[in-house]
């Protein structure tokens, strides 16, 4: 039987969504969910099921560029960003293969080659942490793999499509192959006027096996990717608003702001309305001024601090603002603050300081919590860039006559390390890994793996320490490295042995 062709599900199309009418109001469905009426606005709706037809480049140029914006202004949106890439850590790849002397090489090999990965001279970590914040901003970045063997990274803003006519088979900047697979890529370039010029004469079009797309497709109709922080920036907007209008009340509280009330007929204050022109100045009569000129300006009176006001009899001041409510500010702070980081799924104690409302068994919560989190994040970052990076890369170095000739079938059998999520407890954490040595459940080797280590290399680094150890304690002697046999107590649970008697210690 052949195999049934692919499905052609509109994935290219440039059609613009469906738009339903908000007005259609009071109209009863069997559904709950289809019901529309004015005590419940759910907002623009459409049938369109492809995300890159509303999530279109107008729309992603413009929400990249807050996003962007507001995380140079915003404390709050700054910090998420900042502590994201850290509270995930960084990646320590490890060659797995049967054979010890190719792992070696490989190994040194990429962390040579790790210390400038760009062709602006970044590092792999370096490259990672801008990964990180990219995803949280633009919830995408391209990878351009080239022929030097270093990496070109381009932001999202930089690929798009020209506005013309026959592009069926291209939309936001993805030429589409019949089955609806990317084929290539086309990145615009900055014009004069400092706009991204997407024409074919001032654009790139790149095969796609050249490019890596970092993006978390959630849809499937999903061709690029959508910024995680998209949800949380009105509500990060909205904070930083609301913490400016705080201040500024606190502020206008210190200032005396009123008015005199009064209470009976009264002349007024005496030696305060005195007739002012338009330059501040008092106003001088002469003999041609009107006997009685009315005055019809507003009176005003300017306190500095230590003046003493003296009120005619009848009259009484009236403060507009005497102090400020600040009981539910606190509470109104952390709402929106979660609404922020819930998208992220990076919990607010983990970033926000100072909060003292979170107690020991509820941070170990939030820690147990984030490491889920963490994990996925980690999965994510491997499948979609780091395998992909590491197999072009050490493909490269082979064909370069740089890494010999891999055992068969184990191109790809690499680990990517990274290192345990932090807790609050350290010392609950040994006893609790104490005992699932003694029961068996666990063995050195996982221990250290989850702390980002690799069992070969915590071994070598004991053998060595305790050579140097040798060395140190008779530096007269002479020592074969390669001879040394050292205690499997050491290397495991760095138990010293005890000192060999001297012979002039035998001799007493």
């Amino acid at each position: 039987m052949e195999p049934m062709n692919s499905i052609a599900l509109d994935s290219n199309s440039r059609r613009p969504a469906s738009r339903i009418s908000l007005k259609n109001y009071g109209v009863t469905h069997y559904y709950d969910s289809a019901t529309s009426n004015d005590e419940r606005d759910y907002g623009y709706f459409g049938g369109s099921v492809h995300e890159d037809l509303a999530f279109t480049g107008a729309a992603r140029s413009i929400t990249i560029s807050r996003l962007r914006r507001e995380i140079r202004n915003n404390p709050y949106l700054a910090g998420l960003v900042s502590k994201f890439p850290e509270a995930v850590g960084l990646s320590n790849m490890r060659s797995r293969t049967t054979d010890n002397a190719f792992n070696d090489i490989k190994e040194r090999l990429w962390r040579r080659w790790s210390k400038s990965v760009t062709i602006s001279g970044d590092s792999l970590r370096s490259l990672e942490r801008i990964i990180w914040a990219e995803m949280l901003l633009a919830g995408e970045l391209f990878i351009v793999l080239l022929k030097n063997g270093k990496v070109q990274v381009v932001p999202s803003e930089f690929c798009g499509s020209p506005i013309k006519e026959g592009l069926e088979r291209e939309g936001n900047g993805i030429l589409y192959s019949a089955n609806g697979r990317p084929r290539a890529y086309r990145f615009g370039s900055l014009n004069a006027q400092g706009t991204i010029d997407f024409s074919d004469g001032k654009s790139t079009i790149i095969n796609a096996r050249d490019v890596i797309h970092i993006y978390d497709k959630d849809r499937v109709l999903m061709g690029r990717g959508l910024p995680w922080l998209l949800p949380s920036l009105q509500t990060a907007r909205d904070l930083y608003e609301i913490t400016r209008a705080k201040t500024k009340q606190i502020k206008d509280v210190n200032s005396i702001f009123g008015w005199i009330q009064r209470t009976a007929e009264t002349s007024g204050l005496s030696g305060l309305s005195e007739d002012l022109d338009d330059d501040g100045k008092p106003e001088v009569e002469d003999g041609d001024s009107p006997a009685d000129k009315l005055n019809t300006k507003k009176r005003r009176i300017e306190i500095s601090p230590g003046t003493i006001l003296e009120l005619e009899d009848g009259e009484k001041l009236e403060f507009l603002k005497g102090e400020y409510n600040a009981s539910d500010y606190k509470e109104l702070i952390m709402l929106m603050l979660h609404a922020i980081s819930s998208p992220v799924g990076l919990p607010v104690e983990l970033w926000f300081s100072g909060l003292g409302d979170v107690n020991y068994s509820g941070f170990k919560g939030l820690g147990v919590q984030w490491d889920s989190r963490r994990q996925y994040l980690i999965q994510f970052i491997e499948d979609k860039f780091l395998n992909r990076l590491q197999f072009w890369r050490m493909s490269k170095a082979s064909n370069e006559g740089d890494l010999p000739e891999h055992p068969e079938g184990q191109a790809e059998l690499v680990d990517w390390a990274f290192r345990s999520t932090a807790v609050l407890d350290e010392e609950k954490v040994t006893n609790a890994n104490l005992k699932r040595l003694k029961s068996g459940e666990e063995c050195h080797a996982d221990i250290w793996e989850r702390k980002g280590f690799y069992p070969d290399e915590v071994l070598k680094r004991r053998r060595n320490v305790y050579i140097k150890a040798l060395e140190a304690a008779d530096p007269s002697a002479e020592i074969d490295p390669e001879s040394v046999r050292v205690p499997l107590s050491f290397l495991f649970m760095n138990e010293i042995p005890k000192a060999e008697a001297s012979p002039a210690q035998d001799a007493s």
